[in-house]
């Protein structure tokens, strides 16, 4: 760790992987596992695919703000590709922001991994979290585009740049929508495979970085 940005985005990573082996022998972490994955493997491939342009639309949707340069700030430059992470960063350790509960482990790859696992075990809980505190009681597609848009910006002060914040509100939007149809149960459902499907893909890369050359 050569900076204050390593330091940063390790100890937030041992902090979490604490917290994750505390909580995941949990009857409550437990419980929300089995009936948040307990659906059946129908639902779950069913709302798996379903995810996946969502992710793709999510995704494009946050490179193209980010790469918009037509909105900028004195000493910030573009707007929205700014995360409070540059301000740690140096020309020797430049970042362009990211997520902070993953954003280590690239630093030791076979750590990586197990911190990954970690947090699948944890994504239920997490999940229902995040549902319990944007989607419950959503009155209609209004406070539903509201609710959204704070969810997407609150990943922001985990390191998100507001580009990708805002356009995680489109995922919002897709929660909201199984909210609706099935309450919070469903919408903490599809959200934890939309997690687990970017958690496939890192954990994906951090293989290739175990095995390459």
């Amino acid at each position: 760790m050569s900076n204050l940005l390593d330091i940063v985005e390790i100890g937030f990573m041992l902090y979490l992987t604490f917290e994750f082996v505390r909580q995941v022998r949990t009857t409550h972490n437990r419980r929300l596992f089995r009936v948040t994955f307990g659906i059946g493997w129908k639902k779950l491939l069913a709302y798996g695919l379903l995810n996946l342009p969502v992710l793709v639309i999510v995704l494009g949707t946050g490179w193209i703000l980010m790469d918009w340069k037509g909105f900028a700030l004195p000493k910030i430059g573009p707007f929205f590709s700014f995360s409070w992470l540059q301000l740690l960063a140096t020309p020797d350790h430049p970042t362009a922001g990211g997520n902070l509960a993953v954003a280590g482990v690239t630093k030791i790859p076979i750590l990586g991994l197990g911190f990954l696992v970690l947090l699948f075990l944890n994504l239920p809980r997490l999940a229902r979290y995040e549902e319990d505190a944007f989607r419950r009681g959503t009155k209609n597609w209004l406070d539903g585009a509201w609710r959204s848009l704070k969810f997407g910006l609150v990943h922001c002060l985990v390191g998100v740049p507001i580009g990708f914040g805002l356009a995680l509100g489109l995922g919002g939007m897709w929660f909201t929508y199984h909210y609706f149809r099935g309450g919070v149960r469903r919408s903490t459902t599809v959200h934890a495979l939309y997690n687990a499907t970017l958690l496939s893909a890192l954990a994906g890369y951090l293989v290739y970085l175990t095995v390459r050359p």
